[in-house]
């Protein structure tokens, strides 16, 4: 989708549902919330193909490690080449104000972009842009999916907090 299109469709999310959380990291910083240090792929999630290969992304394109080191490896898998790459903060990102909680957005965008070493393609901050978008804080929980991925979950209880 175009960056008009994800935006769009942002807002008129955020119009019909208020926000429970969201792992989203150009969404969570754009909105204020500063509540991450990136997107999970990479630093708090592993992927398993149906080859048997751990990957840090869904999108991830190279092969990962075979399934059997996971159990070798345990946490320090997240230390293997593919996992450091997918935590590499794009060099356009640095000193934005934003790094630290956005960390150059989705991997998998930026992936499926074509270019893991550039932000991801819906950052309005490397556009120099000024987007106008507003979201309600809703009551929920955050669910099991919540802390994996880019994710956010909504809630329709119209009730809530406008986050400027």
């Amino acid at each position: 989708m175009t960056y008009e299109q994800f935006w769009d469709g942002w807002r008129r999310l955020f119009d019909a549902a208020g926000l429970v959380t969201t792992t989203e990291p150009i969404i969570n910083a754009i909105l204020g919330l500063n509540s991450l240090s990136g997107c999970a792929c990479g630093r708090r999630t592993i992927r398993v193909t149906p080859k048997r290969r751990v990957i840090p992304c869904v999108y991830w394109q190279g092969n990962g490690l075979p399934l059997e080191r996971l159990w070798e490896l345990k946490e320090a898998i997240l230390q293997s080449n593919d996992f450091c790459a997918a935590r590499q903060v794009p060099a356009a990102c640095h000193g934005c104000a934003f790094e630290a909680s956005c960390a150059g957005g989705c991997v998998g965008r930026r992936l499926l972009a074509g270019d893991i070493t550039a932000p991801d393609p819906y950052c309005p901050i490397i556009r120099q842009e000024t987007l106008s978008i507003f979201a309600r804080m809703a009551r929920g929980k955050a669910l099991l999916k919540s802390g994996s991925a880019c994710t956010t979950i909504l809630s329709v209880d119209g009730h809530g907090r406008a986050m400027p």
